[in-house]
């Protein structure tokens, strides 16, 4: 009878069949960051690139321009990768930040250094800031 369970316990520890796979996610495969959908008051954006997530706003990759947008400034933000949705300028809970960051072209952040060859490769002197 042990050697029954051992062999059940073993066989179900093998492998895990649920949730996304590698193949199924983009953002796995490519050097991209998920599309991002922000709905502001005076506009609708899409197939932004999210770039990087921090406590106070997101980066993002649009039009060929590199945005920060503060979260209280949109209306609404969609994760084309990620099952996150930010209504009325609601920042994402800690769960919600870290699943983000991992669907972002820079998970680890966008350090001053990688800001800097972002906005040299864009032919940008700074972060365009978008206001609602």
């Amino acid at each position: 009878m042990k050697h029954v369970l051992m062999i059940l316990v073993c066989a179900a520890s093998l492998g895990c069949f649920f949730g996304p796979r590698a193949r199924t996610v983009a953002v796995a495969r490519e050097p991209n960051g998920t599309s991002v959908k922000i709905m502001l008051p005076s506009r609708t954006i899409t197939n932004a690139e999210l770039l990087a997530v921090s406590d106070t706003d997101i980066t993002m990759l649009w039009s060929d321009t590199v945005w920060s947008i503060l979260y209280p400034g949109a209306r609404e933000m969609a994760f084309s990768d990620v099952a996150v949705t930010l209504d009325n300028g609601r920042r994402p809970t800690p769960v919600e930040q870290g699943r983000l960051r991992l669907a972002s072209r820079f998970p680890q952040g966008l350090s001053p250094n990688l800001e800097a060859r972002m906005l040299a490769a864009h032919h940008q002197p700074a972060v365009a800031f978008m206001a609602p």
